[in-house]
């Protein structure tokens, strides 16, 4: 059995754990591949590197209820770097400024990649485990959910030649909170599309096609 996991620090919407993870709370689900591993454009960094399919999630944070979620994820990395003693560009960090990028979904939110070979627990609001055929399905692109995750330096003289410092976060878990607009289109309602079918031979041919 392992060491019993004790809280370190607590700010609103985040928790610092002793064994090095962070609990991240209502943020914004976007890019989650929990069913399946994906191997995705960014998969292991830069692009034309070989891809590893992994389990993910984008889980953004909007500024003006997250701050100091921010700055605890954010002193977090600074103490790695100074445990590592080396320093790591911001760009290679799992955290990062959602206004800088393309995507409109992001503007307004702080941004943490978190990645896993093994597929992390998923759990409703009840704290039940969801079946990985319910993953999919429960958590989507624009749900809030609460993640946990675990921050780890990687040295790309040690891991592989050609991969630059990064500040990675694996992740350990999701927990779905409340439903939010999904992304994209979502489902397509077909409410009062159809007509009742009627058993009539006749009314149904090649000229209805």
């Amino acid at each position: 059995m392992g060491k019993e996991r004790e809280v370190v620090k607590k700010v609103p919407n985040a928790v610092l754990y002793s064994d090095g993870t962070i609990r991240i709370d209502n943020v914004r689900a976007s890019y989650p591949h929990l069913d399946k591993p994906w191997a995705g454009k960014d998969a292991d960094g830069d692009e034309g590197k070989k891809k590893t399919a992994k389990y993910g999630i984008v889980g953004l944070l909007p500024k003006d209820t997250h701050k100091q979620a921010k700055d605890l994820v954010k002193q977090a990395i600074m103490d790695m770097m100074a445990a590592n003693d080396t320093k790591v560009a911001t760009d290679k960090w799992f955290l990062t400024d959602g206004d800088k990028g393309e995507k409109v979904e992001e503007e307004g939110h702080f941004k943490i990649s978190a990645r896993e070979s093994r597929r992390p627990t998923c759990r409703n609001r009840d704290k039940s485990i969801l079946d990985k055929d319910e993953v999919a399905e429960v958590i989507y692109g624009g749900c809030y959910v609460n993640i946990l995750i675990r921050p780890w330096y990687q040295d790309g003289v040690k891991v592989a030649k050609g991969y630059g410092k990064r500040i990675n976060a694996g992740l350990v878990a999701v927990q779905f909170v409340r439903d939010g607009e999904p992304f994209g289109e979502g489902a397509i309602d077909d409410e009062g599309v159809f007509d009742d079918c009627e058993d009539d031979d006749e009314n149904w041919g090649d000229d209805d096609l």
